[in-house]
């Protein structure tokens, strides 16, 4: 009996331990978190200065051509300049938040020292955000702050690092909705400066574009008229008309070739401006949609911190890249 005992008692303290240890593990290597957290800010750095090149752009087109809107595009550039620097901090913050993790994990610890660092980390990015204990989240709902800190709170009184993770991730999706939203700003004042740059584009050709729009108005009406098709007078299938009616159209032909080069090339550019425009937002929309993997890559960091293997970041590494992609051939367009 007494053997009996003693082995059972030997169990008891070997599952205790165990269990403890498990409870004590340090998290997996986290350096890939850390690194992919930076890409990210790297990549949303990049979609505000693709906004703020199209900004200045339009300022100096508008300045070259002393349009009255001149001084407006460049507030606008002063105003979304000072705007994303504080953005960029942020992005700042949320790479603090990574290392800070990543140090933990290397460290070993993982009890309620950690969970208050881990606290810390939150914070500053919630204050890099604007977000203050008693202030809201403009844009979002009007009890983020109190949500935001009350969360906080919860971290900071967790007894171990993988409560206060699980008590993070909430919070961080609720932070990112701020840069979400500041994107969506972005891309409206994206396509302000675009239309800017068109709209003075279309001031600059103006004579050629409706030198052309009226010839090509005028042969359209000539061919109605004649019942003939556009193919039908480009090969000449015109026994039918009268020289007088021949003379027009042979007039208008002549015309249509004097303005085509300068159409040509009013054509040209609009199209390159166009083609910048959608590759920038194009810009814009990957970048949302990295915060987003971003987001799904700290849920699965929570949950792996419980299992010891590394998060999954195959959808937020792919987007980091699509965003180095879109950027490069936006800056060779």
């Amino acid at each position: 009996m007494i053997r009996t005992r003693s082995t059972g008692q030997h169990f008891v303290v070997f599952m205790v331990a165990l269990v403890w240890l498990g409870g004590c593990a340090s998290l997996p290597d986290l350096s890939s978190y850390t690194s992919s957290t930076i890409r990210l800010q790297s990549a949303i750095d990049s979609s505000g200065q693709v906004v703020l090149a199209s900004l200045n752009s339009a300022k100096k087109a508008l300045e070259a051509a002393k349009a009255t809107q001149a001084a407006t595009y460049k507030k606008h550039a002063g105003d979304f300049e000072r705007h994303w620097k504080a953005r960029v901090a942020a992005m700042d913050a949320l790479v603090a938040y990574a290392r800070s993790l990543e140090e933990i994990a290397a460290s070993g610890r993982s009890g309620s020292k950690s969970a208050k660092a881990v606290a810390g980390a939150v914070t500053s990015f919630a204050e890099s955000l604007g977000v203050v204990p008693g202030g809201q989240i403009v844009g979002v709902a009007t009890d983020a702050a109190a949500f935001v800190y009350g969360q906080i709170a919860i971290i900071r009184a967790a007894r171990s690092l993988q409560e206060s993770i699980d008590a993070t991730t909430p919070v961080l999706e609720r932070l990112v909705q701020v840069i979400d939203k500041d994107l969506d700003d972005a891309r409206k004042a994206f396509v302000y400066a675009s239309d800017a740059t068109k709209k003075e584009l279309r001031v600059d050709y103006g004579h050629t574009k409706k030198a052309w729009e009226v010839l090509v108005d005028r042969r359209r009406e000539r061919l109605e008229r004649l019942h003939l098709t556009l193919a039908d007078e480009k090969v000449s299938v015109v026994s039918a008309l009268n020289a007088t009616e021949r003379e027009e159209l042979e007039e208008i032909e002549r015309r249509l070739l004097a303005v085509e080069p300068e159409w040509l090339r009013y054509q040209t550019k609009l199209a390159a401006i166009q083609d910048r425009e959608d590759a920038g937002m194009e810009i814009i929309s990957a970048s949302q949609t990295a915060l987003q993997d971003w987001i799904h890559a700290q849920k699965d960091l929570a949950a792996s911190a419980g299992q010891r293997r590394p998060a999954r970041l195959d959808g937020l590494a792919d987007a980091v890249v699509e965003i180095r992609s879109l950027v490069e051939r936006w800056r060779n367009l």
